[in-house]
């Protein structure tokens, strides 16, 4: 297992056998700690998903689901709606049947990984690590939350199809069935999250760094694996560019809106510290990140020099593993491949973080755990190796109270939203989305105030100018919504149409017409020929000599 390569047998040349008691352990343990989640209802994401989505309270044909996005002509996951559909039939629209269907998913994950691990680091390490993946508290928001869901079937498929492919290259060559399994598991990947067209990047990684052997049947049984992953992808993304009108198809955040590549690229330098505490010790969990406290500026500071000195301490941790553990490389491989698609750099995404794509990476993170605890107990005494698993067994015990006490902050929104401001306070998101909450629940001064908040600490994104300024303006406190309504033409009309249209008005009930004489007019050079009127109207107010009119019009 030298210079970065291991057998394809397991230890003393006998051929690793799956460690189904393992896997049963893990899938029993990501189950119990998920069990809470039971008694949780349709929060935040899943209300709009689910509970108020009309595609998925009546089962139709299959197929039909192929020809429709997401969620709002954004993402293309319809193996995750079918899924939606099929548990509001089996539930009767309630809550229980999707949260149970999550806890058996969390459960399958678990014990489809700790096939995996244990297939490629064998014996305790990969079983114990294969346990600290299952209670792991970063996996909570997937579980809980319900749209959660698609975390939870992509990694399903990706560990699954991973396990196929290594046992086929360890038996070789790949039959007919294998590479039927591995094409179908990778288009169950693809058809439930995006991160699932990374399939074929980490079985190569695994290839390259555990299973190369360099023989002419080797190179045969690699194309074909790879090729049999890889193919069903390409009828996805056909058919998501289709449905979506591009390969991306979704909303950037507005904290990401107008970032190249290399800003992106420096906004993820700043994250990948966020990444690494999550992976490996997430004491501290919040369900929403943005900025201030997470910048999104494409300005190098210092959450970017610790993301330097993360990739490089990674780095060495490579040149180290490279012929002592060769699978801690891998692992390190998985996770950056994982991320990837999440990141933000490839194409911006709606999200800066969120704990629930970690899912994914988190079987990598895993999986450089069980490497390293193998390379440690590797010659070492008894009493050494009986501690480090003791140590391993008491950070599971951790992760799994930390994941019990988690799961309850899904119970409801009026748990949830609360929960937001207080883990992350420094975050405008989280405010903005209790502000939110605060509405439907006619709590219009809490409202106000959290919009406040969010605007003072952030702002940038226009859907808060728009939600305080629709607040303020119904209150009839127009004067107060004009500055809120300034940066108007920072955003595109078409985009937040609302937005300048309710500027023009409170600055007619003012009576102050040439400010909105140059709103209109700025709005009609857009090539708008909605605003010709308005502008005729303000000229007209301009030339009487209008202070102010008696009636302003609705938007």
């Amino acid at each position: 297992a030298r210079a970065g390569t291991a057998p394809v047998t397991g230890p003393g040349g006998r051929a690793v056998r799956p460690d189904l008691a393992g896997a049963a352990v893990a899938a029993l343990a990501a189950m119990v700690v998920a069990a809470p989640a039971l008694a949780n209802g349709f929060t935040y994401d899943a209300v709009v998903m689910v509970q108020q989505n009309p595609a998925v309270h009546a089962l139709r044909p299959p197929w039909t689901y192929l020809g429709e996005s997401y969620w709002g002509g954004q993402l293309y996951r319809p193996l995750v709606v079918l899924a939606f559909a099929l548990e509001w039939a089996a539930g009767g629209g309630a809550p229980l049947a999707f949260q149970a269907t999550s806890v058996v998913l969390a459960g399958l994950a678990a014990f489809l990984v700790t096939l995996l691990l244990t297939e490629l680091v064998p014996g305790s390490p990969g079983r114990l690590a294969a346990l600290l993946f299952a209670v792991h508290p970063v996996h909570v928001e997937a579980v809980a939350g319900i749209v959660g869901q698609s975390e939870l079937l992509v990694t399903a498929a990706v560990a699954a199809a991973a396990w196929t492919y290594v046992r086929g290259r360890r038996a070789g060559p790949f039959t007919p069935a294998r590479l039927a399994a591995l094409a179908a598991l990778a288009l169950v990947a693809a058809l439930s999250k995006e991160q699932g067209f990374m399939l074929p990047f980490l079985l190569g990684a695994l290839e390259f760094v555990l299973l190369r052997r360099d023989d002419a049947g080797a190179h045969r049984d690699v194309r074909a694996g790879l090729l049999a992953a890889a193919a069903p992808l390409a009828l996805v993304l056909t058919l998501r560019t289709a449905v979506l009108g591009s390969a991306a198809g979704a909303v950037v955040a507005p904290a990401l809106a107008g970032l190249d590549v290399p800003g992106r690229v420096i906004v993820a330098l700043g994250v990948t510290p966020q990444w690494v505490r999550l992976l490996l010790w997430p004491a501290h969990l919040q369900a929403e990140y943005g900025p201030p406290a997470l910048s999104t500026a494409p300005v190098v500071g210092a959450a970017q020099a610790l993301g330097l000195a993360c990739l490089a301490g990674l780095g060495a941790l490579c040149w180290w593993a490279r012929r002592r553990a060769p699978a801690a490389i891998a692992g390190i491989a998985w996770t950056a491949l994982a991320l990837a698609p999440v990141s933000n750099v490839p194409v911006a995404t709606g999200i800066v973080l969120a704990e629930r794509t970690l899912y994914l990476p988190s079987v990598g993170a895993m999986l450089l755990v069980a490497a390293l605890a193998a390379a440690l107990a590797d010659g070492a005494a008894g009493p050494a190796r009986r501690a480090l698993a003791a140590a391993l067994l008491l950070a599971a015990a951790l992760g799994a109270a930390r994941s019990v006490s988690r799961a309850g902050a899904w119970r409801s929104n009026a748990t949830l939203f609360p929960q937001l401001v207080a883990e992350a306070p420094e975050s405008y998101r989280a405010w903005k989305v209790y502000a939110r909450h605060l509405l439907g629940t006619g709590d219009v001064r809490g409202a106000e105030a959290a919009l406040r908040r969010a605007l003072a600490l952030w702002n940038g994104d226009p859907e808060v100018h728009e939600d305080l300024s629709l607040l303020l303006r119904k209150d009839g406190r127009c004067a107060e919504a004009v500055p809120v309504m300034a940066a108007v033409g920072r955003w595109p009309d078409e985009a937040y149409p609302q937005l300048r249209a309710r500027y023009f008005h409170c600055l007619a009930e003012l009576g102050r017409w040439e400010e909105a004489a140059r709103v209109a007019r700025d709005a009609v050079a857009t090539g708008n020929a909605a605003w010709v009127p308005l502008a005729a109207r303000a000229d007209s107010a301009l030339r009487a000599g209008a202070v102010r009119p008696s009636s302003a019009g609705t938007d």
